[in-house]
């Protein structure tokens, strides 16, 4: 039983913080220029919000229809990768974006066995500035300022 429990509580957490969520929309006074042409303030967190919702339903009922065996270990990778994605999230708070993201790239290819270092340079030099050029260039997106963004931003 206490498999079952521990594999039904993250989904219902899920639920319910998505839930919270979308309530919280409605709250929404305004939205980003790019997100008005056919949104509403509160539509698309409403969106990703349900989308949460019905994914976390559909792993409950399969939690509930399944047998009793235990789903295998998850990998190393996938440690590694939640890693990754704290360290990100620290680097966007204490300095730059751009460079959070440029460290993200490169380590989550490490992170899953990428070992040529051309390839992980452009991963984590070339693909993250192209992100951001496009992003600025055809919707228009101002990033954080930070130490590498303000080189672009002038």
């Amino acid at each position: 039983m206490g498999t079952r429990l521990s594999t039904i509580l993250p989904l219902i957490a899920c639920a319910l913080i998505a839930g919270l969520a979308y309530g919280w929309s409605y709250t929404f006074k305004d939205v980003p220029p790019m997100l008005i042409r056919g949104f509403q303030p509160g539509a698309f967190p409403r969106l990703v919000a349900g989308i949460i919702i019905a994914l976390s339903l559909l792993g409950l009922w399969h939690a509930c229809h399944a047998g009793d065996d235990r789903p295998d270990a998850l990998p190393r990778e996938f440690h590694l990768s939640v890693l990754m994605l704290g360290l990100f999230g620290g680097l966007v708070l204490l300095g730059d974006f751009l460079f959070a993201l440029m460290i993200g790239c490169a380590g989550l290819a490490w992170c899953w066995g990428e070992r040529r270092v051309p390839v992980l340079l452009a991963l984590g030099l070339v693909a993250p500035v192209v992100v951001v050029l496009f992003f600025d260039a055809a919707f228009q997106v101002r990033f954080p300022r930070g130490f590498l963004i303000n080189l672009y931003y002038g």
